[in-house]
């Protein structure tokens, strides 16, 4: 008998996105990894990452009919570049409506190394660019705290067990306060997120730290123990 796929981990650059769904939930993308002649086909979740990122992705090698041999996503963890080429292929990637390769790389040749760090603590420098005047920098700075919002909420989510898929609803339902609304009361997730019940806001709520008497978990096992009893027909 055979056991049930091992998980792997991978890590790289994310080059390039071929396809992505219109819900953001599904992609095929391309990693290049250090040591490997060809890129590696993932297939997934990407969540908010960009080409030029750095990723670490755990999952499972797959054999597809029609495409071969793929990576399928179940984790992803973005670190972003560090290196000059990388940043200016992570700027360029897209997300930053308005800056192409060409801006990228004015933007990277006047702050080198440091322009994702310039970037968080001090936006209102890339009128120093030729080329960005104030209105174009207000633009980007607003595209990239948005970026850094929706990392934020992603890491936050993944990191205290919900999937990949689960995360994008949870982000699209509650948008930028999504972390703030999940920490203060994670059984929300039961009531406003299709597919998440009880069980797992519960799950949730016990990474986060919540109390095992905390009136807000109290409250939610009531209502899913009177949601299972007027299913099994217990109650008028």
């Amino acid at each position: 008998m055979f056991g049930p796929p091992q998980n792997d981990r991978i890590k790289g650059v994310l080059d390039r996105v071929r396809f992505a769904s219109a819900d953001g939930s599904f992609a095929v993308c391309e990693l290049k990894m250090s040591g490997r002649p060809l890129p590696v086909t993932m297939v997934g979740n990407i969540l908010s990452a960009q080409p030029g990122e750095s990723v670490e992705v755990e999952g499972q090698w797959i054999v597809d009919p029609k495409w071969g041999k793929q990576f399928k996503i179940g984790t992803l963890r973005v670190v972003l570049p560090v290196t000059e080429d990388g940043i200016i292929k992570y700027l360029s990637g897209g997300f930053i409506k308005g800056i192409g390769p060409e801006l990228a790389r004015r933007i990277v040749a006047q702050f080198g190394a440091d322009t994702l760090d310039l970037l968080d603590e001090q936006p209102e420098r890339l009128q120093e660019v030729g080329g960005i005047g104030k209105v174009r920098a207000q633009r980007i700075m607003s595209a990239w705290a948005e970026q850094r919002t929706i990392r934020h909420v992603m890491v936050f989510l993944q990191s205290h067990g919900v999937s990949p898929a689960y995360a994008v609803r949870i982000f699209k339902h509650y948008g930028p306060r999504a972390a703030e609304i999940v920490q203060a009361n994670p059984y929300r997730l039961a009531e406003d997120i299709f597919g998440i019940g009880f069980k797992k806001a519960d799950q949730i709520a016990s990474e986060i730290g919540i109390r095992h008497d905390a009136i807000e978990r109290l409250r939610a096992g009531l209502l899913y123990t009177l949601g299972q009893a007027r299913s099994t027909k217990h109650m008028y």
